[in-house]
């Protein structure tokens, strides 16, 4: 059931043993609890996007409730994440990253 937080504290290396920095998940997203770091909750969800077929939701137990036994509550159909809600507002801001991205991606290949 909790396969990710088995991983936790990995991390990835290059050639000379240096850890490659991490990310921040954005603040929408909340770990269910259980002291898991960005990185286990992104495992976690990752699999939950390539191994189902249903939709992505996050938990849908109240935290208090998960927080008292997670074992009983939690959905291992779902990622290790308090419930989320994408709002238009959330995709708007995402496409204009994106096409900003895209414009400095265009410029670099152009010089």
């Amino acid at each position: 059931l909790f396969w990710e937080k088995r991983l936790q504290g990995i991390h990835a290396s290059d050639k000379k043993g240096k850890v490659i920095e991490t990310f921040e998940l954005p603040p929408k997203i909340k770990a269910v609890g259980l002291q898991l770091g960005d990185e286990t909750i992104l495992r976690s969800i990752a699999t939950a996007l390539h191994i189902n077929e249903h939709p992505i939701t996050g938990q849908n137990k109240p935290k208090a409730l998960l927080d008292k036994n997670p074992g009983a509550y939690i959905n291992p159909k779902q990622p290790l994440v308090l419930g989320l809600h994408v709002t238009d507002e959330d995709i708007e801001i995402q496409e204009k990253r994106v096409l900003d991205a895209r414009k400095r991606l265009q410029e670099a290949l152009n010089e």
